[in-house]
């Protein structure tokens, strides 16, 4: 049993439109809200309502940076407008030097004070970050399940043309953990094998995903099927126990 290379093109095709979809949300939220900041922005004093922080640390990844996010929280009130209140991010010494009460400068947008601010200050590293976060996971996503996607696509693709051209060949198993990769919260081995031609040169191969119980019962020096291309020896697929011309 290998784990269905449709089912990893079907994994890879969900991860990446998932990475898309929130770059699709992300990316003309933030511009539109950094546009309209920069064209249609006004100042006003704000009132500090108050102040809080939040631990952003990862505890299985320490560092000795300051990964504490600095919270100010803000009222105003725009000219013939409703009292808007707000939150935004802000370096240490700033979040340290303003008290509740106190005023503070901030940019809002003049059609929708919703949209709003700290306009002064020193700028918050984690506050750039906050808003470069839904970007950078998009972005991430859709690279990794694209490249999952077309990783098993072509799989796919050498399995089904050495079933048609395919030469078969005696695999050796020489390493039974190559590497492992976890596919909807299960893990999965490759292992790698070795195999000769009709020529006797030698070549060695990785197989495809195999469920890790599966991979563990193949050890070094067990022999399983393997089909290689006749044209290019070095290009196989590993089917272990099972027979290729029976496939």
């Amino acid at each position: 049993m290998i784990i269905r290379v449709r089912n990893r093109q079907l994994l890879g095709a969900l991860v990446a439109l998932v990475g898309l979809g929130i770059l699709l949300i992300a990316v003309p939220y933030l511009a539109d809200r950094a546009f309209a900041l920069a064209t249609n922005g006004a100042e006003i004093t704000a009132t500090v309502t108050g102040k809080t922080t939040q631990d952003t640390s990862d505890p299985n990844a320490p560092t000795t940076a300051d990964t504490t996010a600095y919270h100010i929280e803000y009222r105003f009130t725009p000219p013939g407008g409703r009292p808007v209140a707000g939150d935004d991010i802000v370096g240490r010494d700033d979040w340290t030097s303003l008290t509740v009460g106190a005023p503070i400068t901030i940019r809002y947008v003049s059609s929708d004070p919703g949209i709003n601010e700290i306009g002064s200050g020193t700028p918050a590293p984690l506050g750039d970050l906050v808003f470069a976060l839904p970007i950078s996971v998009g972005l991430l996503l859709s690279f990794v399940g694209g490249r999952l996607f077309l990783f098993a696509r072509a799989e796919a693709r050498l399995r089904a043309r050495l079933l048609r051209v395919g030469v078969s060949a005696v695999g050796t198993v020489v390493n039974p953990k190559v590497a492992v990769a976890f596919f909807s919260q299960r893990p999965y081995q490759r292992l790698g094998y070795g195999y000769a031609d009709q020529s006797g040169q030698a070549w060695t191969g990785v197989s495809d995903w195999l469920p890790i119980g599966l991979a563990h019962t193949w050890k070094v020096g067990a022999t399983g099927h393997v089909r290689y291309d006749p044209a290019k020896p070095a290009q196989s697929y590993w089917f272990g126990a099972a027979d290729p011309a029976g496939t």
